[in-house]
């Protein structure tokens, strides 16, 4: 299905950049440096949380990305002149 193969495309690519980010990777290096400090069973709960937490600001973000998009595309369709007058113009 094209759908799905498009979602596979784009996941790959947010690996890859999530992957390269020197932030991100600073980030969850010192989270997880907290591990031996903190017992066991409350640290996994921890991390489960915050992964479902991360995950779905992710999702909230991308689909708010993807609407906005979608918005621009319906707005770039008007007439250049209009669109012009709109921002450019006011």
């Amino acid at each position: 299905m094209i759908l799905t193969e498009m979602v596979r495309n784009d996941m790959e690519s947010c690996y890859e950049a999530i992957n390269s980010d020197a932030v991100l990777r600073e980030l969850d290096k010192e989270f997880y440096s907290l591990e031996p400090e903190v017992d066991a069973d409350a640290f996994r709960i921890l991390e489960e949380l915050f992964s479902k937490y991360s995950v779905r600001m992710a999702h909230i973000a991308y689909v708010q990305g993807m609407k906005d998009l979608y918005e621009l595309c319906l707005e770039l369709k008007e007439n250049t002149n209009d669109i012009m007058k709109k921002y450019i113009d006011a």
